[in-house]
């Protein structure tokens, strides 16, 4: 067993004692201690830790990065065949063209991580290039960018340049970032005998990651054609 003072984290320790784990995945919140590499003799429980509030907010900001997703894409074709003028073929072209290439920068944007930025600064570059794309989109659907021309072109600009290499760089970190948040080993909790291990933490950590996924894509694909219908709706000509 290391020295409580020890910071590092022995992994190979940590995964020899598996016959220590309990399924119990109550939360209890550790004081103010130092993270353990072991789990000590004295253990007679472990538990799930309190998730880290970084990773609440991975979790939230993945949540509106699904929503803002789904909630464009899922209306792009119709946009294109009824404000832009397109037949279905075109449109439905252009639209699995910009899904193509939001997954396969997720390969640039683990390259760009691994080799040069890192996970964070690589989520956070991407994430600030996703919202230039999406005020891009938004101001070339505007009345006036469509009467002048520039619909289109703001338009693929927007989708293949801004919002698919923002997601994908978000996408292909964000899920190992939110697991960072997470210090591996075994707090003492409050409780004698009782350890919060980090291997339980993060199985509540990516339940609520992945929740807010699908919740983030539900949420878009349900509200976004409610909004398109009623503006719609409200202009003479459009249905």
């Amino acid at each position: 067993m290391s020295d409580a003072g020890e910071k590092q984290v022995d992994v190979s320790a940590i995964a020899a004692n598996n016959n220590h784990y309990d399924t119990d995945h109550d939360a209890e919140k550790p004081f103010d201690a130092q993270v353990l590499s072991e789990l000590p003799l004295d253990a007679e429980k472990t538990v799930a830790g309190r998730v880290p509030w970084s990773s609440w907010l991975i979790v939230a900001t993945e949540l509106c990065e699904r929503l803002a997703f789904y909630g464009a894409s899922l209306i792009f074709v119709p946009y294109l065949i009824r404000e832009l003028g397109m037949d279905k073929a075109q449109a439905t072209a252009i639209n699995r063209g910009f899904l193509f290439f939001a997954y396969f920068t997720a390969i640039v944007g683990a390259i760009i991580a691994d080799v040069k930025w890192g996970k964070y600064r690589t989520v956070l570059v991407f994430s600030i290039v996703y919202m230039i794309g999406l005020i891009m989109l938004s101001a070339s659907a505007s009345a006036a960018s469509i009467t002048s021309g520039f619909g289109l072109p703001g338009f693929i600009i927007a989708t293949y340049v801004f919002m698919a290499c923002g997601t994908g760089g978000i996408k292909a970190n964000v899920s190992a970032f939110v697991a960072d948040q997470v210090i591996p080993g075994f707090t003492p909790t409050k409780t004698p005998g009782v350890y919060a291990d980090s291997r339980l933490t993060l199985e509540g950590v990516f339940r609520y990651f992945y929740w807010a996924i699908n919740v983030g894509a539900v949420i878009g694909m349900a509200v976004s054609p409610q909004i398109a219908r009623n503006v719609n709706s409200d202009q003479p000509g459009k249905g």
